[in-house]
Parts: structure tokens; sequence; C-alpha cells
């Protein structure tokens, strides 16, 4: 009897240390995984989704052409349907970023900013009426639009809040209208 009051005790000061630590631990797991989360999107779930996209688009036969030109791609945005918001900018930022630094693809970005086009459009009328040197070019053509989609489902539960995120990009080719290239990027948030 003593003996089994005495394992009982150390059972229970066990316990109450682990629940006495206070520290809580966030870990990202695949959509059919349960594990206790918090159910916000994070920069490491964006980071990842990046990295992931990078390797897909690589493997584009589109985008690996034959004759070693360069492909030019335009972002047409990413449409950010989350509760919270994602950084649209940062993530097409981040975007670009690993696709560049991914040495399998030889590709070009446009940049279609407002700010960048008046510049350069300003720039070469500049050029056309002699106030610097140089003569004006014309803007590149995109051969591929690159797009999009944030999507977010919460369902709140009587012990919990889950959150079903979805990350959809596409490829567009501008000639043909045709989406060469589309994937999607799924997680589950549980707090």
């Amino acid at each position: 009897m003593k003996t089994f009051l005495s394992i009982s005790f150390i059972a229970a000061m066990m316990i109450l240390q682990g629940c006495a630590s206070g520290r809580s631990r966030t870990t990202r797991v695949a959509i059919d995984e349960e594990q206790v989360l918090d159910s916000n999107l994070k920069a490491d779930d964006l980071r990842t989704t990046v990295n992931k996209m990078a390797r897909s688009l690589a493997a584009c036969r589109a985008l690996n052409t034959a004759d070693g030109s360069q492909p030019k791609i335009s972002f047409t945005g990413v449409e950010d349907n989350t509760i919270r918001g994602v950084d649209a900018y940062n993530l097409q930022s981040n975007i670009r970023k690993t696709l560049l630094k991914n040495g399998s693809l030889n590709i070009v970005f446009l940049d279609r900013s407002a700010g960048v086009t008046k510049r350069i459009l300003n720039e070469n009328r500049m050029k056309e009426n002699g106030t610097v040197t140089g003569s004006a070019g014309k803007f590149a053509g995109a051969d591929f639009l690159l797009g999009g989609y944030l999507f977010e489902d919460r369902q709140v539960g009587t012990r919990n809040r889950t959150s079903y995120y979805r990350l959809s990009f596409r490829l567009t080719d501008t000639s043909s209208g045709a989406v060469v290239w589309e994937d999607d990027y799924e997680l589950k948030r549980i707090e």
C-alpha cells in the first residue's frame, strides 16, 4: 500500500510539474494530422509554401525553354481572403526572390508597380526629348502572368478553433490564355 501511494504521489507530481511549466509549443503539421496549434497563418507557413511553390514551378515545362530564352513573368497580384490578412506585397517579393535564387530557372520578373512604371515612362520621354542620353526603349511584354489566391475557412467549436488555409497560385500564358501551371498548398491550424 505504501508503495502504491508513493508511486501515485510521484506520478501526480510529474503531471503537475508538466502543467506548471506554462510554456506553449507551436508545431506546424500536415492537413490530416491532429495536433494543438495556433490557428493563425505564420511567416514559417508562408516561407514553406513559397519554397514548395518554387520547386513545383521549376518543374514547369513552359518555363524551361529549349532555346535558352528567359521567359518574362509579371505578377497579377495575390487576392487575400483570410480573416487577419496577409501582406501580399511581401509574399510576392518572397516568391520572386526565391524563384530568382533557384538556379534551375532562367526567368525574368517584370516590375509593373505603378511607381516604377511611371518612372520608366518618364525616363523614356526624357530620352526621346534629348534631355538625357540614351535611346528610348519599349516595355518588355510578359510571357506569363503569375497570380495567387489565399483563402481561410475558420470553424469555431466548443473546445477549439480550427482554420483551414488554402494558398493557390497559377501561371497563365499571355499568348494563349492557357493555364500552364497551377498548384495549391493547404494547411490546417488548430488552437
